[in-house]
């Protein structure tokens, strides 16, 4: 009975070292890592350890590793409890959130920013078909909690259709914080909305926003319609 504890404890024990060394090895390098790197599409160094770190910590070891202070492993932590079903995605967003650390990631031969939000969101979106309600969830956080011109705002108002109920925050989103891509889904489903005011914001946008020249072609659309609706609207008090 003696060897076959010493023997639980020895197994414990190399499992705990085995973790610990894992997230040393993650948190000591300052760039996230997809599964394949550089021109040649080598594998990740940096990736095997997540993959390895995911099946020998256990759902308590997991856990506690979400206050850690590197961004990037709590990325990867995060998205092992999801993988688990340890924690729904938007919950896991909603937590991210409190500390949404920004970070380099290396994809192929590009390198690009990101955070831990917007990591969670690909995520789901691009793994995980059928979870059409968590990121509807995910899409309110970002409407009302997230950076206002944060590119996740982007990602929660292209080609979407939001209850009624959202439509204030949006047209706030437009108007107090110029943000483009709510300009557009006011637009696209012509909500209602102080005219003179969204004029303005389409305008500070098409001055000061770095936007490509397709978006901004169709911002001028939108503008020259929109003077055509106040004209209109005008002549027509005047008579």
């Amino acid at each position: 009975m003696k060897k076959i504890i010493i023997i639980l404890i020895l197994i414990v024990n190399t499992s705990c070292t085995d973790v610990n060394k894992l997230v040393e090895e993650i948190a000591k390098v300052e760039m996230m890592e997809a599964e394949h790197i550089g021109l040649v599409g080598a594998k990740s160094e940096q990736y095997r350890n997540f993959q390895k770190l995911k099946s020998k910590a256990s759902n308590e070891e997991l856990r506690n590793l979400i206050t850690h202070k590197n961004p990037i492993l709590r990325t990867y932590i995060y998205l092992s409890l999801i993988d688990r079903k340890l924690m729904k995605p938007s919950d896991a967003f909603k937590n991210a959130l409190r500390n949404n650390e920004s970070f380099s990631k290396m994809s192929s031969d590009q390198i690009f920013g990101t955070d831990i939000c917007t990591e969670i969101y690909f995520e789901i979106v691009n793994f995980y078909p059928n979870s059409k309600r968590e990121i509807q969830q995910m899409d309110s956080l970002i409407l009302y909690e997230l950076d206002e011109n944060h590119f996740l705002q982007y990602m929660a108002l292209k080609d979407k259709k939001h209850e009624e109920k959202y439509n204030d925050r949006i047209k706030d989103l437009a108007i107090d914080y110029h943000n483009s891509s709510a300009i557009f889904y006011i637009a696209e489903n012509n909500i209602e909305i102080d005219k003179s005011k969204f004029k303005e914001s389409i305008k500070i946008v098409m001055k000061n926003r770095e936007i490509g020249t397709e978006p901004l072609k169709e911002l001028n659309k939108i503008l020259i319609n929109l003077e055509d609706q106040i004209k209109n609207k005008t002549d027509a008090n005047n008579r």
